[in-house]
C-alpha cells in the first residue's frame, strides 16, 4: 500500500526532461550572444563617435594656433629641421610698431604640436600625423624669397589643376631644374607645372640671392628643399598649413584633415 502510494507521487512530480534543458541552454546561449554582441557595437560606436570628435578637436587647435600668429607673421620660414622624433613646421617672424620683435615656431614631436613664442613652449595639439605628406606648410600665390647662401633652394610644387608664373631675381643668381610636365624658360622667368605633382626648383648660385615668384592661380606651393644654415626666408603669399589627426587604432581610427590659408601681415616700412 505505501509503495503504491510513493510510485502515485513520484508520477505527479513536475520537472524538466533533458530535451528541455538543452533547449533552454540553447535559448539562454543565443540571447547572451545576442546581447553581448549588442553591447560591444554599442561600445565601439561610442568610442568611433569620441574619436572622431577628438580629431576634430586637434586638428581645430592646430589649425587656430598657427593661423593665429601667421595673421601677424612678416617673414616666414618653412621649417626643415631634421630628426625622426623632431620636425620644425615653420617659424613665424614679426615686429610691433614700437620695434619689439616677435617669433612663433610650430615644431612636431613625435605625434605632438609644441609652439614655442618668445621662447616659452606649450603643447597646443596631439595625434597630429607626422608624415610630411599629411601634415606640412607651405607659400601659395607668390612670394618674395631671401636664399642667403650659395645652394640654398625652394620647390614649387603644382597641385591639383596646374599653375604657372614668373620667378625674378632682384640680386644673385639662380639655377631651375624641373620634373614631369614642368618647363622653365631662363630668359623670361616663367614658369608653368600643368599637371599635380610637377615641381620648379630653385637654387640660389651665388650667396645672398633675392628675389620673387609669382603664380596666376594660387595652386602651387613653395617649400624649403635645401637651406644650408636655416636661414631661408619668405614674406608675403599666402602660408598653407595642412594638418591631419589620427584618433584610436584599427576600426576604431578616425582621421580629420584641415588645410588653413592666412595671409600673413604686410613687412612695415
Amino acid at each position: 500500500m505505501i509503495f503504491r502510494r510513493l510510485r502515485l507521487l513520484n508520477k505527479n512530480q513536475l520537472g524538466f526532461t533533458l530535451i528541455e534543458l538543452l533547449l533552454i541552454l540553447a535559448l539562454t546561449g543565443a540571447v547572451t550572444s545576442a546581447t553581448t554582441a549588442t553591447v560591444f557595437q554599442v561600445f565601439d560606436g561610442n568610442t568611433r563617435s569620441s574619436n572622431q570628435m577628438e580629431a576634430i578637436r586637434q586638428a581645430q587647435n592646430a589649425g587656430y594656433w598657427v593661423s593665429h600668429d601667421a595673421k601677424m607673421a612678416q617673414v616666414i620660414h618653412i621649417g626643415d629641421k631634421p630628426g625622426t622624433t623632431e620636425l620644425e613646421l615653420v617659424k613665424l617672424n614679426w615686429t610691433e610698431w614700437n620695434n619689439t620683435a616677435h617669433q612663433a615656431s610650430y615644431t612636431l614631436q613625435d605625434t605632438e604640436l609644441w609652439r614655442d613664442y618668445d621662447g616659452q613652449s606649450r603643447l597646443v595639439a596631439k595625434y597630429i600625423d607626422p608624415d610630411p605628406t599629411n601634415t606640412s606648410c607651405g607659400i601659395a600665390a607668390g612670394s618674395s624669397f631671401n636664399l642667403p647662401d650659395n645652394n640654398d633652394a625652394f620647390t614649387i610644387t603644382s597641385a591639383a589643376g596646374g599653375d604657372s608664373g614668373i620667378i625674378t631675381v632682384a640680386t644673385g643668381s639662380i639655377s631651375v631644374t624641373k620634373t614631369g610636365t614642368a618647363t622653365y624658360n631662363s630668359g623670361t622667368g616663367a614658369w608653368t607645372t600643368p599637371s599635380a605633382g610637377d615641381t620648379i626648383v630653385v637654387a640660389a648660385s651665388s650667396d645672398k640671392t633675392t628675389g620673387k615668384w609669382t603664380s596666376t592661380a594660387g595652386m602651387a606651393i613653395a617649400t624649403i628643399t635645401t637651406d644650408t644654415d636655416n636661414d631661408v626666408t619668405f614674406s608675403g603669399g599666402v602660408l598653407v598649413f595642412t594638418v591631419t589627426a589620427r584618433v584610436g587604432v584599427g576600426s576604431q581610427q578616425q582621421t580629420e584633415v584641415r588645410v588653413y590659408e592666412v595671409i600673413p601681415r604686410p613687412t612695415m616700412i
